[in-house]
């Protein structure tokens, strides 16, 4: 799960959460405060390594 919230001074941050129950306290928590707060659902998907020196790539 995704938990974007916002703040004290107006920055919103984004957090991965694993368990569904931490990441409802953290909106709720949040919330509580009167600042703005959402979850969703998102999908983690890995990402394959690339050996740049092995393409002929400079890593740049």
């Amino acid at each position: 799960m995704l938990v974007l919230a916002e703040r004290r001074d107006g920055i919103v941050t984004s957090q991965v959460f694993a368990d569904l129950a931490a990441a409802e306290r953290k909106v709720w928590r949040t919330r509580e405060r009167g600042l703005s707060a959402s979850l969703q659902l998102v999908r983690l998907v890995p990402v394959v390594h690339l050996d740049l020196d092995g393409l002929g790539g400079d890593g740049r």
